[in-house]
């Protein structure tokens, strides 16, 4: 860039520090590169160099793609698509694709499917920009509900590029998240409101009010987000007794006997299973998928 700035052309400046953003994108300063790309074109823009600002919006595109703002992949695809069809159209296959997969995560299916087969109707002769597309196909074939298995193999293409290795890094977060949540609806639920006012027993459907048992709550409430933060452990007595009755002065054993008497209410509300006792403190069963409302 420096070369660039002291020969006195903005044009090939600009187009240096949108590698510079592609380079951040690359090492995960997501943030970096949609700042940098968003200077770059601009500056094109302003040049009035069309094709390498099309350019640069393709790459934007992707990047907020990559950072899940598929509001702004919409807007950017939707400037760079005149540009692209008229200057550099063998951009414009991998932009709808790209399109379709902000689409589809919006919740538009059906727009999402006719950009996908847009996008596939169009001939696409470079090989990476090709087994991107591809790839991005997988988001598609996730919300279908296809075998996990065969969206995994999308993961390993045959070329290797800068396309490439985004479409993998956003379909494969895409593919852990929809294993995650298979996981969890695989799992025993226990429905907790926000701030435990009421909770939900596992393979129940009622909810068990504890709106004016605030003692309980908190209880419930501390060993709910504790269950998220330290999975598996046990949540000392000593901090049991402090968010249950906060700000409380409490001799250790009449502490103690109150942790005892709470969790034996709530096992008596429907948490009999839920509520599990180790050497060291009381904690959630962690077969448990806390879900909160």
């Amino acid at each position: 860039m420096a070369v660039h700035a002291a020969a006195n052309d903005p044009h090939w400046a600009a187009v240096t520090g949108s590698y510079l953003g592609a380079l951040a994108q690359e090492e995960g300063a997501l943030v970096v590169a949609r700042d940098r790309l968003a200077i770059e074109a601009a500056r094109l823009r302003a040049l009035g160099v069309r094709r390498a600002e099309a350019v640069v919006l393709f790459m934007a595109a992707g990047c907020a793609l990559e950072m899940g703002d598929d509001e702004a992949v919409v807007q950017l695809v939707n400037e760079a698509l005149p540009l692209s069809r008229r200057l550099c159209p063998d951009h414009e296959p991998l932009l709808r694709s790209r399109l379709a997969v902000a689409t589809l995560r919006l919740g538009r299916r059906a727009s999402a499917v006719a950009a996908f087969e847009t996008a596939f109707d169009l001939p696409l002769e470079r090989a990476g920009f090709a087994a991107a597309r591809a790839i991005d196909r997988g988001h598609l074939l996730l919300s279908e509900r296809t075998a996990h298995g065969e969206v995994e193999r999308l993961l390993t293409p045959v070329v290797d590029t800068f396309e490439t290795r985004l479409s993998v890094r956003v379909l494969g977060r895409a593919l852990a998240a929809a294993r995650a949540d298979l996981a969890l609806r695989d799992r025993p639920r226990l429905a907790i409101e926000r701030g435990a006012g009421w909770f939900v027993p596992p393979g129940e459907t009622d909810r068990v009010e504890l709106y004016r048992r605030k003692p309980l709550r908190r209880l419930l409430q501390a060993l709910a987000e504790h269950a998220e933060t330290q999975p598996g452990r046990a949540m000392p007595i000593a901090d049991l007794v402090r968010a249950g009755w906060p700000g409380e002065s409490v001799l250790a054993s009449a502490g103690n006997e109150r942790v005892y008497t709470a969790i034996a209410t709530l096992r008596k509300m429907g948490l009999r299973d839920a509520l599990v006792q180790r050497h060291d403190g009381y904690l959630l069963d962690p077969a448990l998928a806390v879900v909160w409302s």
